[in-house]
């Protein structure tokens, strides 16, 4: 099984590697997206150092420690969404690819369990946006935990805390899983390109929604809830794999 996902799984990375503006855009978005909270926790930290009277000024009745805080958690929230937007929309299209290219019925031929090509699938599809995403949300978590006001406002939230890292490693990365078998299913079920991509974004937009709250949640109730809100997408994509398989096994019939 590992070793016929895993080839499905680099046939599905080769195909993204050919389109370097793709990579070049969806790491740009990312890295703009993540540059939102250690930028204002840095700005902050220049300011009260410099000019605390000229912040008061131009921030009457907030804090830098609110500012900062709440630019860090959008900054997560944003991550997080964005990287199961972008995972979703991708293990979707890796059938409608297939569809269109007239590959999928020699897929369905192969000798491979329906199971493990959704699963290749899914994995192959889900490989360039969790490295990126890795990358710039990581860097920008640790530049911004450099900060001194950042670490005392919003520690919960960054890399000193346990409940980060199970966000950061395994919550989105679930949550993205589950979002891709979903859309991925979809892309099974749909009898064409435009009925397939219309359910994948209603799909990506409802998930995104609450993938990020919940994580952003997670983080603030401790790592108790961040790994129950992990268990719960880790649940989900099962399901979405094992219904996601059922479609592909009944797609000769059409």
């Amino acid at each position: 099984m590992i070793g016929v996902v895993g080839t499905i799984a680099r046939r599905e990375w080769t195909e993204q590697r050919r389109q370097p503006w793709m990579v070049a855009s969806i790491a740009t978005l990312m890295a703009l997206v993540s540059a939102t909270g250690p930028l204002t926790a840095w700005a902050m930290e220049a300011a009260v150092a410099t000019n605390p009277a000229l912040l008061q000024e131009l921030l009457p009745g907030t804090s830098p420690g609110e500012l900062v805080r709440a630019a860090h958690t959008t900054s997560l929230f944003l991550g997080f969404t964005q990287y199961l937007g972008i995972a979703a929309v991708m293990a979707g299209h890796g059938l409608l690819h297939d569809r269109q290219c007239g590959t999928f019925t020699f897929l369905l031929l192969a000798p491979v369990s329906r199971r493990d090509l959704l699963v290749g699938k899914v994995a192959g599809a889900l490989l360039l946006p969790t490295a990126v995403y890795w990358v710039t949300t990581g860097t920008a978590a640790l530049v911004t935990w450099a900060s001194p006001l950042a670490r005392e406002v919003a520690g919960d939230a960054l890399p000193g805390a346990p409940a980060f890292w199970v966000a950061w490693l395994v919550g989105a990365p679930a949550w993205s899983t589950f979002a891709g078998a979903l859309c991925a299913s979809i892309s099974a079920l749909a009898a064409d390109v435009r009925t397939a991509q219309q359910g994948s974004w209603f799909v990506v937009f409802f998930a995104a929604l609450a993938a990020g709250t919940v994580l952003v949640w997670g983080l603030q109730q401790g790592v108790l809830a961040e790994l129950g809100v992990a268990a719960v997408a880790v649940a989900g994509a099962a399901v979405a794999l094992q219904v996601g398989a059922e479609l592909l096994a009944r797609d000769l019939s059409r």
